[in-house]
C-alpha cells in the first residue's frame, strides 16, 4: 500500500493595505509613498525650519511643539521667539502676547520743540535754556535731551503702558542740581508735563547762592 501524504498552508489573518501586506498604515507627513501608507501625504514641513505643518492631514500625530502654525513662513515656528507689534504668533504660541504694553503705539523717537521755551540761570554756574529736547523711546527706557543747553543735559527714566513718564537727572556738587519732566504723552506726537529743577544745599545755605526752585508746565509736539 502507498501511503501519500498531502501538506496544505493556510494563511490566517493576513491584511493588505495599498499593497503592503499586514502593515497598518501610519502617516508620516513628508510627501512622500511610504510603506504603510495608501496615498501620499502632504508635505510636512515646507517652509523648512524643521516643524510640522499644523495644516497637514496627518500633522495631530505630532506633539504641539513640534507643529508650525505657518508652514510657508520660516520665520514662524515653535522654536521662533516672539516678536512683539508684527501682527505675526511668531511663536506659534497663541498666549504670548503680541502687544508691547503700550497698545504697539508708534515710539516717541524725535526731536520735540517745547513751548514755553525754558530759561533759567542763577549763580553764575547754573544756565538752563532749551526750547526743545530730543527723545529716545525703547519699550519702558525714555530719554529726554534738552537742546542747546550745558544743564540739564539727557534726563532718563521710564514710560508706561498708560503713557505716563518721568525722567530726571541730578548733578552732584556743593550745591546739588535736580532736573525732572513728569507727565504723559497724548500720542506719539505730542506730551504735555512739567519741567522741574531743584536745588540741595550742602555747604550749609551757601552752597547754592541765589537759586531756587523753579517749575515750569510745557508741552512738547514733533
Amino acid at each position: 500500500m502507498r501511503i501519500i501524504t498531502l501538506s496544505v498552508v493556510l494563511l490566517v489573518g493576513v491584511a493588505c493595505n495599498g499593497g503592503n501586506i499586514g502593515v497598518e498604515e501610519v502617516p508620516y507627513c513628508n510627501g512622500r509613498l511610504d510603506q504603510g501608507e495608501s496615498e501620499i501625504d502632504d508635505v510636512f514641513d515646507d517652509d523648512g525650519d524643521g516643524a510640522f505643518d499644523a495644516d497637514a492631514g496627518c500633522a495631530e500625530t505630532y506633539p504641539p511643539e513640534q507643529v508650525d502654525c505657518d508652514d510657508r513662513n520660516a520665520d514662524v515656528g515653535p522654536e521662533i521667539d516672539e516678536v512683539q507689534c508684527n501682527d505675526l504668533d511668531d511663536d506659534c504660541d497663541e498666549t504670548t502676547p503680541d502687544d508691547d504694553g503700550f497698545g504697539c503705539a508708534e515710539g516717541y523717537n524725535g526731536s520735540f520743540t517745547v513751548t514755553p521755551s525754558v530759561s533759567y540761570s542763577c549763580a553764575g554756574a547754573v544756565t538752563v535754556n532749551f526750547s526743545s529736547v530730543d527723545v529716545f523711546h525703547d519699550q519702558f527706557e525714555l530719554e529726554m535731551t534738552a537742546v542747546g543747553s550745558s544743564q540739564p543735559g539727557t534726563m532718563k527714566g521710564t514710560t508706561l503702558a498708560d503713557k505716563t513718564f518721568r525722567v530726571s537727572r541730578s548733578i552732584a556738587g556743593a550745591c546739588e542740581e535736580n532736573y525732572a519732566i513728569e507727565g504723559s504723552f497724548t500720542d506719539a506726537a505730542n506730551f504735555s508735563g512739567t519741567f522741574t529743577i531743584g536745588f540741595v544745599d550742602g555747604l550749609g545755605g551757601f552752597g547754592c547762592g541765589n537759586c531756587a526752585d523753579q517749575s515750569y508746565n510745557i508741552t512738547g509736539t514733533r
